[in-house]
């Protein structure tokens, strides 16, 4: 039988950090960004496979502590949780795009955050390029499907005037 996993909740903790290039070090404040980073850790909590009848009886059964990954292959029951953490560590590189403006909040003069005007503010793992590669592949899939529209169109137009 396969099964799927559904997400109960998300928590989301946003820290203020400090990012250092060649140039300079500034303040970054998370705060409403767009964030695309890599998994760093997932554990498994076993359940004990009441699936619906324990939910239905509402029994609270003890998961136990959750368990880190140790192979690639995970089997799973009904009543199995799964936690993902995701996170920046020191010394990753990072691609991070958002306005810079004026603070006395923060240490420095200045920080990176989501503008009044600008909204996009994006903070990622992957490259210029990969973001980039992506975007690419977007847009000509959009040119393919927007194509594909048009000459149906066209089509259908034929045929009600024609018929």
């Amino acid at each position: 039988s396969y099964y799927t996993w559904d997400t109960i909740s998300i928590d989301d903790k946003r820290t203020p950090f400090f990012v250092e290039d060649e140039t300079a070090k500034i303040t970054v404040n998370p705060d409403g960004a767009s964030i695309d980073i890599k998994r760093k850790k997932m554990f498994y909590q076993h359940g004990v496979g009441l699936g619906i009848l324990g939910m239905l009886t509402k029994k609270n059964v003890s998961l136990g502590k959750p368990k880190p990954v140790t192979s690639f292959f995970h089997f799973s029951t009904v009543g199995d949780r799964r936690y993902s953490e995701y996170y920046l560590t020191p010394d990753e590189t990072i691609y991070l795009m958002g306005t810079a403006s004026p603070s006395r909040k923060y240490e420095g003069n200045h920080v990176i955050e989501k503008g009044k005007n600008e909204k996009t503010f994006m903070i990622t793992t992957k490259s210029e390029e990969e973001l980039l590669r992506h975007l690419q592949m977007y847009i000509f899939a959009c040119f393919i499907i927007g194509s594909i529209l048009i000459v149906a169109g066209i089509v259908m137009f034929i045929n009600i005037m024609g018929g």
